[in-house]
C-alpha cells in the first residue's frame, strides 16, 4: 500500500513535480466507511422493539468523522431522530438535511442559553432543558411567544445518578408543585442518562432505572403522552427495560464497542494509515525521541511515520502504543510494530527491527482499521474509544467510502 494516489490530495497548480511528489508521499490517510456506519445503525435498530425509535448522536461533527457526510447516510438508512450539542450544530444539521426537515427531530442536548429561546421555537429544534433556571426562561418565552408554538417542542432532563446535566429529584418536585402542567411549556420528552451503562453489573444502572421509574409515576397521570429516553449505545445492551420510547446510540454507529462486557458485531468504520517518511539504523546504546525515554543495548532499526499528537494520536501512546506494518511488494504479511520514544507533534517512531530487510520509505503503518481496533488503541493510550475518535483532526487526507455493501 503506497501513498502516491493523485486523488487523495488537494493539488495546487503552483506545486512543481518534486513538491507534489513529496506532499503525496508524506500525507497520512483516514478512510471512513459510510456504508459501515449505516450498517451499524441498522444493527442497533434491530436490538430494540419496532415501536422504539432509534436515533443517532451526531454531535461534535459526528464524533469527528464529518457530519456533512455521515448524517445524510444515516437519514437515508431510516434514521429520523438526531442529537447534537448546541444550537449552531442544530442549525447546520437542519440546513444539511433540509429536504427532510419536516420528518426529523433534532434534539439539542445542552439546551438553550439565554436569548436563544425564540430561535428554538422558530426553527423547530428541540432543546433539552437541563436546569430549573433554563426551564423558567423557556416557560416565560413560551408565554410571551404563543404564536410561535405550533412547531415547538422541548425535552426536560432529570439527573437520576449521573451527577451532571439535569434536574435532580427535589428540583423536579419543586417544578411540578409550581407548574403542574408542563405541557403548557411544550414539554413532550423526558431524558436521563446512564453513568455506568458500559459496566452492566454496576448497581447504579438499576438504581437509575428505579429512580426514572419513580419520576414517571409522578408524571404519567399529568402527561400521558410523554416520551422517554434513557439509553445510549451501551444502555441499549442492558436490555428492553432501559429502552423506553427512544434510544440514542453514538459510539456504536462509528464502530466503537459500547461495552467491554459484550462484543457487538459492528463493522469497522475507520482506517487510519500513516506513511513511513524515514528509516534509520540506530547503534547500540542510542536513544530515540524527546527526553531520551527509550534506548537499547543492541542495534535497532526505526521508522518515522507522519502524524503525531497534533493529529490526535495521543502523547500517552509514547512507549506503549503500536501499529501494524502493512504488507507490501516485498513483505506478504502484516507485522505489529511498537511505538518507541515519545510521540511528537508531527511524528511517531516505531521499532521495525523485525522488518529491517523489507521496511522502506513510503511503507504504510495502520493505526486503526482491520488489524487495529479503536479499543486496542484506546487501551494503549490509557484512554477510551470516544476520545480517540474525536481527537482525529483535519490534517489527514480523508477518503469517504460510499455505496451498498
Amino acid at each position: 500500500m503506497g501513498f502516491l494516489r493523485r486523488e487523495s490530495c488537494k493539488f495546487r497548480e503552483s506545486y512543481n513535480f518534486v513538491e507534489y511528489f513529496v506532499f503525496m508521499l508524506t500525507q497520512a490517510e483516514l478512510t471512513i466507511d459510510l456504508n459501515a456506519i449505516a450498517s451499524n445503525w441498522a444493527w442497533v435498530r434491530s436490538q430494540v422493539a419496532q415501536d422504539c425509535d432509534c436515533g443517532a448522536v451526531v454531535k461534535a461533527d459526528a464524533y469527528g468523522l464529518g457530519v456533512r457526510e455521515v448524517a445524510p447516510v444515516l437519514a437515508a438508512a431510516g434514521c429520523r431522530s438526531f442529537y447534537v450539542s448546541n444550537l449552531e450544530e442544530g442549525f447546520a444539521l437542519q440546513q444539511l438535511l433540509g429536504a427532510m426537515r419536516a420528518e426529523l427531530r433534532i434534539f439539542v442536548l445542552t439546551g438553550c442559553v439565554p436569548g436563544q429561546e425564540l430561535a428554538f421555537m422558530q426553527s423547530g429544534l428541540i432543546p433539552v432543558i437541563i436546569s430549573l433556571e433554563m426551564y423558567r426562561r423557556w416557560s416565560a418565552a413560551c408565554r410571551a411567544n404563543a404564536a410561535e408554538l405550533s412547531q415547538c417542542a422541548a425535552a426536560i432532563k432529570v439527573d437520576t445518578g449521573m451527577g451532571r446535566l439535569g434536574l435532580d429529584a427535589s428540583e423536579l418536585t419543586s417544578l411540578l408543585n409550581a407548574e403542574p402542567d408542563l405541557a403548557q411549556s411544550r414539554i413532550k420528552y423526558l431524558f436521563s442518562h446512564l453513568a455506568c451503562a458500559d459496566a452492566p453489573e454496576h448497581p447504579l444502572n438499576r438504581r437509575q432505572l428505579r429512580r426514572l421509574t419513580q419520576v414517571l409515576r409522578e408524571l404519567r397521570h399529568r402527561m400521558p403522552d410523554l416520551l422517554i429516553s434513557l439509553a445510549n449505545s451501551a444502555g441499549v445492551l442492558l436490555g428492553e427495560a432501559y429502552h423506553f420510547d427512544f434510544v440514542r446510540p453514538g459510539i456504536a454507529l462509528y464502530g466503537g464497542q459500547p461495552s467491554a462486557a459484550k462484543h457487538c458485531p459492528l463493522k469497522t468504520v475507520l482506517t487510519l494509515v500513516l506513511p513511513v517518511i524515514q528509516v534509520k539504523q540506530l547503534p547500540a546504546g542510542e536513544s530515540v525521541g524527546y527526553g531520551a525515554t527509550r534506548s537499547w543495548q543492541s542495534p535497532r532499526v526505526i521508522a518515522l511515520a507522519q502524524s503525531g499528537y497534533a493529529d490526535g494520536l495521543l502523547r500517552s501512546l509514547s512507549n506503549s502504543g503500536s501499529g501494524v506494518l502493512l504488507p507490501s511488494a516485498n513483505r506478504s504479511a502484516p507485522l505489529q510494530v511498537s511505538v518507541v520514544g515519545r510521540v511528537s507533534m508531527d511524528t511517531l517512531i516505531f521499532d521495525v527491527t523485525e522488518a529491517k530487510e523489507t521496511i522502506e520509505v513510503g511503507g504504510a503503518i495502520e493505526m486503526l482499521g482491520r488489524h487495529k481496533s479503536l479499543e486496542s488503541l484506546a487501551q494503549q493510550a490509557n484512554s477510551l474509544n470516544y476520545e480517540i475518535l474525536t481527537a482525529l483532526n483535519g490534517r489527514y487526507t480523508r477518503k469517504y467510502l460510499r455505496g451498498v455493501a
